[in-house]
């Protein structure tokens, strides 16, 4: 994970981090981040990991506070199945900063493809 994402998402700014800082995979381990010297518990981030969430409680895009749910909600109502059509009907404001907002320092692209994928199987 970029330093700087690691950096911006922990409440305590005064950790000394490692070019080197790694997320957690374990979904249910509370470590958020850690390096050779450190470790980020989940309540030391100012946001949810997405994938450390229950599924009710999972947010999707970082940059539109999109979560699965709301996925879920527009993808049976409206029958869309695109991101842009997704965030087009929820029009929520974009941060557009993916590198400070998503745990994950990357965008959501994928992950957005997979929940509308995920939508579409829902009943």
């Amino acid at each position: 994970v970029p330093l700087e994402t690691v950096r911006t998402l922990i409440k305590n700014k005064d950790i000394t981090l490692l070019e080197d800082t790694y997320i957690c995979l374990n979904r249910k381990c509370n470590v958020a981040y850690f390096d050779a010297n450190s470790i980020i518990y989940k309540s030391d981030v100012t946001v949810p990991i997405w994938f450390k969430e229950p599924m009710n409680e999972m947010i999707v895009c970082y940059c539109y506070n999109i979560s699965l749910q709301e996925i879920i909600k527009v993808v049976k109502e409206y029958k869309v199945y695109t991101k842009d059509e997704v965030i087009k009907i929820l029009n929520k404001p974009k941060n557009n900063d993916c590198l400070h907002s998503n745990p994950i320092g990357k965008e959501c692209d994928r992950l957005f493809e997979n929940a509308i994928a995920y939508a579409k199987g829902v009943e």
